[in-house]
């Protein structure tokens, strides 16, 4: 995920070789409505793929947004898109046939708490943000430690 999204044009593509971009849900949605075959179980994994790739990668830039500028979406949005790409997917046959359906399976049962390891990771190891300790990535960690807490 994180070798094929660091390019931003195969970030916007469902692979490689097609050759439309999507930089929103609601456009891989729509084209999956008439969608079938390589291309639905394609847009299924991007969807997937793009909803942990942002949520995952740019926790503070879905935060903000999601407290600042309403009616972002926030985490629980991505979580239910990627759940839901991955879980589509892996029903596919083609997920079958590459041997992926565990794999998106697992992704989609999964999803929070991958998101949560990505955040860690680039919290802690990527450095993307400027000002690491802004308050809006204090007031999202502790947001989410809150919440594991009472589910926990």
């Amino acid at each position: 995920l994180l070798v094929e999204f660091s390019s931003t044009v195969r970030a916007t593509r469902i692979d490689a070789h097609h050759d439309k971009s999507y930089n929103y849900f609601v456009d891989m949605l729509y084209d999956l409505i008439e969608a079938g075959g390589r291309e639905a179980f394609l847009l299924n994994r991007h969807i997937g793929d793009h909803a942990l790739f942002v949520s995952g990668i740019f926790p503070d830039f879905v935060y903000h947004h999601e407290r600042y500028r309403p009616p972002a979406p926030g985490f629980k949005y991505y979580e239910q898109m990627g759940s839901d790409g991955y879980q589509r997917a892996s029903r596919h046959s083609l997920a079958e046939q590459y041997q992926l359906a565990g794999v998106f399976e697992l992704l989609a049962q999964q999803f929070r708490d991958i998101r949560l390891a990505l955040n860690f990771m680039t919290d802690e190891y990527l450095h993307l943000d400027r000002n690491s300790m802004s308050l809006d990535r204090v007031q999202r960690r502790l947001e989410h430690f809150a919440e594991s807490r009472r589910n926990a």
